[in-house]
């Protein structure tokens, strides 16, 4: 085996010129190896290319006998011979070294694409953020900034171990049915939260627990925790409920600037998909920053959209940006045939300022309503049930606010614009404010009835 590969590289070193070109032309870089020789057995500095898988020698091994010489002419070439190794040996180390400091000169870090020079130190310890519902103090876009607060850019990796554990599974449990004990059953559900404190404090969705009779906190390591909601936004989709850690050590999320995200930025998201698989990790890209969806009751919402696998159960899971910071709260995803990779977030600004509200009120303040109760009606069975109507449409069911209207009018236009379900309602309820005045028109008994309505404030009881 030895012979027929020296033998095949005497062939390719013939074709070789006197520059050290290859067969190709192109010149190659030569070191030495002092390995035995396949002909002699002897012990010598053999050259090779820069390839490590060629490995030649200079030329046969008849032409590498030296002459015949006698007395002192063969000590004195011995000693010019032991020399010349001896001063290989030594260049061959200083060009090693020399190209080792070279490299060391040129040689950058690269994570995912962006090139930070090595650190000599870590950071100082008090410039990093604490994450106890924390923000980041981080204005600039992450693509063209990697040294922040908390840290630089991570990988994929990094970002996940940084912040699995600030991510719950939470599991609901909803009474319903009649009102005797036999009628009713208990409804489960589940779906996913970001710890914004370390006193206990988690951001969730406010379609995961909303009328939920029981709410659990399921953390990475398996304990749990019964949950009580401090405030939950139907407009805005998002909800706080606090869990009591006792001596558990908490890992809040750091909150990031929803602002600086672009359109191909990476993103991972973190949730229980299916609520079964807490801790489930996906990533993608932001796809959309201010996408406007329309969500069944909040009505018209800005999103961010994402190519991030998004499940039921990932609703109020955390989508975290390449530094670790929470840039948005996972709450819809597009489904149908041949629909794959739509999936949207609420932005972390978003959640961060209804959050602080949540917990400091128990709502959000200056939010107007009408001050009625009312329900979508997709079937006309259903309307002529129960509003002896065979139009679908939105049915008033309660007058709250005392404003003159009746069980069963059917909602036709608010302010000029036509109602044709709740979520056109919602929309059109977030452009106005408290204090204004608006006209609803609806339709009572086969003849329409324009009722005007001073708006108050939205206040939970």
């Amino acid at each position: 085996m030895e012979d027929n590969f020296n033998s095949k590289n005497d062939a390719r070193m013939a074709e070789s010129n006197q520059n050290g070109a290859d067969v190709n032309g192109q010149s190659q870089i030569y070191g030495a190896v002092y390995r035995p020789d396949s002909m002699s057995g002897e012990y010598r500095f053999t050259s090779y290319s820069s390839n490590p898988g060629t490995v030649s020698r200079p030329a046969p091994a008849e032409a590498q006998k030296p002459a015949k010489t006698q007395g002192r002419r063969g000590g004195v070439a011995l000693v010019v011979a032991i020399t010349a190794a001896v001063l290989a040996v030594i260049t061959m180390l200083f060009l090693s070294c020399a190209g080792l400091m070279i490299l060391s000169k040129r040689f950058v870090f690269r994570t995912d694409g962006v090139e930070t020079q090595p650190q000599s130190q870590s950071a100082d310890p008090e410039e990093t953020k604490e994450a106890n519902f924390q923000v980041s103090d981080r204005t600039s876009s992450p693509v063209s900034t990697t040294a922040v607060s908390i840290g630089e850019q991570m990988s994929i990796a990094g970002v996940v171990a940084a912040v699995k554990d600030s991510v719950v599974e939470i599991t609901t449990e909803t009474v319903t049915g009649g009102s005797g004990i036999y009628s009713q059953y208990v409804l489960s559900g589940a779906g996913s939260g970001v710890i914004i404190s370390d006193t206990g404090m988690v951001i969730t969705n406010h379609h995961v627990i909303d009328g939920a009779t029981k709410i659990t906190v399921r953390l990475t390591d398996g304990t749990e925790f019964d949950a009580k909601v401090i405030g939950s936004d139907l407009d805005a989709d998002i909800a706080v409920v606090s869990i009591k850690p006792g001596d558990k050590k908490l890992t809040s999320a750091v909150i990031g600037n929803s602002d600086t995200l672009v359109v191909g930025e990476e993103i991972v998201v973190i949730g229980n998909p299916l609520g079964e698989l807490g801790g489930t990790v996906t990533n993608g890209i932001i796809s959309a920053t201010e996408r406007e969806i329309m969500i069944e009751e909040s009505g018209s919402m800005t999103l961010l959209q994402t190519n991030a696998a998004v499940n039921p159960g990932n609703s109020g899971g955390g989508m975290f940006n390449l530094y670790g910071e929470l840039v948005g709260i996972v709450n819809a995803k597009s489904s149908g045939d041949n629909i794959e990779g739509i999936g949207f977030a609420i932005p972390s600004n978003t959640a961060k300022d209804v959050a602080g509200q949540l917990i400091e009120y128990g709502y959000v303040k200056g939010r107007p309503t009408i001050g009625i109760s009312y329900v979508d009606v997709n079937n006309s069975l259903y309307a002529r049930y129960y509003f002896n109507s065979s139009s679908v449409g939105v049915y008033i069911v309660d007058d709250t606010g005392k404003h003159g209207f009746k069980y069963g009018d059917r909602i036709i236009s608010f302010n000029g614009e036509e109602v044709s379900s709740s979520s056109d309602l919602a929309s059109m309820l977030k452009k106005c404010s408290v204090g204004d005045t608006v006209e609803i028109v609806v339709m009572r008994s086969g003849s329409s009835v324009t009722v005007s309505v001073t708006l108050t404030e939205k206040v939970p009881e």
